[in-house]
């Protein structure tokens, strides 16, 4: 959601630079404060080893802004020459590392949502477009609670229909399943429907069933494999 360093103002800070799980982010500081608590309280390696904790941590932090925007280059290169218009885009790492990056990028009528590793053996990227059906949210959109959706997904969503009302898709966490092509659902989606004349938001239950295979997925792109063929 970004960070509210500028509070009371409404503007929300995020680099999305690196996932909210790292484990090369976490583990130098959980290893150097796991040693540090078994020393006694005398030890001058304490002060040591919270420094390196620190200083490993906080270079990697470093570093992932610069693949962000090493990728950010490869990205825009991409949407130049396969000729697609855009208005924005916003990258991200994927879960668990900083080597696999995903895009959205909004054009007029819809989003375009790409995958980039830096182990990929070219920087040709297969894009996958979601229209926006912004049309189908025309009933609900004067609703506070529709605004404030809107608002919090900062503009990054798409809409579907659904036998109880519409479906809307929060873009900015991308698929957890389908992720490599254009069909599967996306991590947080929302059903907006009436429930007579009250109007109900409900979030979508998330499966992840199949935790090994998404893994195994997860995995194999990293490495810069196609997972299409």
């Amino acid at each position: 959601w970004g960070t509210q360093l500028f509070w009371p103002l409404n503007y929300r800070v995020a680099f999305k630079s690196i996932f909210v799980i790292d484990p090369l982010y976490t583990l130098p500081l959980t290893f150097c404060l796991i040693w540090l608590a078994l020393l006694s309280r005398e030890s001058r390696k304490r002060r040591l080893l919270n420094k390196i904790g620190l200083v490993i941590s906080t270079s990697y932090l470093l570093i992932t802004i610069g693949i962000k925007l090493y990728v950010n280059t490869v990205f825009d290169a991409a949407f130049t020459h396969q000729q697609i218009t855009i208005k924005r885009f916003e990258s991200r790492p994927a879960p668990l590392n900083t080597v696999l990056w995903a895009v959205n990028a909004e054009s007029t009528d819809g989003f375009y949502v790409g995958y980039y590793s830096l182990l990929d053996t070219n920087q040709e990227i297969d894009f996958f477009y979601f229209p926006k059906n912004i049309h189908l949210i025309k009933s609900y959109e004067h609703h506070r609670e529709v605004q404030l959706l809107m608002d919090i997904s900062n503009q990054w969503f798409t809409l579907t229909t659904h036998e109880e009302g519409i479906v809307f898709n929060d873009l900015r966490f991308g698929q957890r399943t389908g992720w490599t092509s254009e069909d599967g659902d996306f991590v947080f989606s929302y059903l907006i429907k009436w429930d007579k004349k009250t109007l109900q938001i409900k979030e979508l239950e998330k499966e992840f069933s199949d935790g090994k295979s998404l893994m195994t997925a997860l995995w194999n792109r990293i490495l810069g494999k196609d997972l299409k063929k």
